[in-house]
């Protein structure tokens, strides 16, 4: 069994992670790790990110004591999808979970909760509690309600408290506005303080990413690049292109090569929308339509679909034309 030290290391994305060092039977320091998600959380509505309406002293604090990442997105649009992506390392195109639907639409013997985890579905939990951890959640899960295949329970975590339901209030775009969110990381002496990166990142590259900070053995099939050498400093690992097939509000995908992103909206509907695209590095407010001058990031979009997009019978997407 772990025994605690004291030193904590913190994350916030709509993301602030943080850890801490504990000494393990063997002898070998571990990080502790709190990972707090904050639902629906803006890109700009923290201080430490330009908001100058509403005051966030203690998250501001946080990134002044660690690293503030610019360029970091969610795993999806809304949130039951999202934690999937967080919770098993794998993108909207293979995630289980990529839409908000009730548990009770498929099993009717609950009254309440979001489309659970299967008992397959691997997490990040699972993987820690394995090596040693002890593990807990406290507040949102949406990803089963108890008693199913998706009971956080079952999917690695010795306690939770909290809550499955969430049925209202929900907000659902591709585009920068609906994925591009804030993101700390604070651990003292190992992230150095008042840093800046602009390297990016996404939901999926969090198991990878705490893998390696705890010295875990990753499981196959994850999606992320770790983010840990450029936390200490160094140099991004190359990444594969970044993407989000989202079957709800009209059904969308989006990719983001490099820097450039392409976006395709509407294509549930009768009149599904043509391929945009924006190089939002230099134009994160998405303004400027390059699809007619940048015709090849369309044809590499829709290569990364074929290769990465897996069908989902319970959240199909059907993209016109591939």
């Amino acid at each position: 069994m772990i025994r605690w030290l004291g030193r904590w290391i913190w994350m916030l994305a709509g993301v602030c992670v943080a850890f801490a060092t504990m000494r393990g039977a063997e002898g070998t320091d571990r990080p502790n790790v709190v990972f707090i998600l904050a639902d629906d959380l803006g890109w700009g509505e923290l201080g430490c990110y330009g908001q100058q309406r509403l005051r966030t002293p203690n998250i501001d604090r946080l990134a002044t004591e660690g690293m503030r990442f610019t360029r970091h997105y969610s795993g999806a649009p809304v949130c039951a999808p999202s934690r999937c992506v967080l919770m098993t390392g794998k993108h909207l195109g293979k995630a289980e979970i990529r839409g908000n639907i009730q548990a009770k639409v498929r099993f009717p013997e609950f009254t309440e909760g979001q489309h659970p985890l299967s008992e397959s579905a691997f997490t990040i939990a699972q993987a820690f509690r394995k090596a040693g951890y002890a593990t807990a959640a406290m507040g949102k899960w949406g990803l089963g309600p108890v008693g199913s295949t998706g009971d956080p329970g079952r999917k690695g975590f010795d306690l939770f408290f909290g809550y499955n339901c969430q049925a209202v209030a929900h907000k659902g775009s591709v585009y920068e506005g609906g994925l591009r969110v804030p993101m700390i990381v604070r651990w003292p002496g190992r992230v150095a303080a008042g840093t800046v990166s602009d390297v990016p990142g996404y939901f999926a590259d969090w198991f990878p990413t705490l893998c390696d900070v705890a010295g875990l053995e990753r499981p196959e099939g994850l999606d992320g690049t770790s983010l840990w050498p450029v936390m200490k400093g160094g140099k991004a690992l190359p990444r594969k292109p970044m993407g989000w097939v989202f079957p709800e509000y009209g059904g969308q995908v989006a990719v983001r090569i490099g820097g450039m992103k392409a976006v395709r909206q509407r294509l549930a509907t009768k009149s599904p929308g043509p391929w945009e695209v924006y190089d939002v590095d230099a134009d994160p407010g998405e303004t400027r339509d390059l699809a007619s001058v940048r015709p090849e990031i369309i044809t590499q979009a829709e290569q990364v679909l074929r290769e990465e997009a897996k069908p989902n019978a319970v959240f199909p997407v059907t993209i016109p034309g591939m």
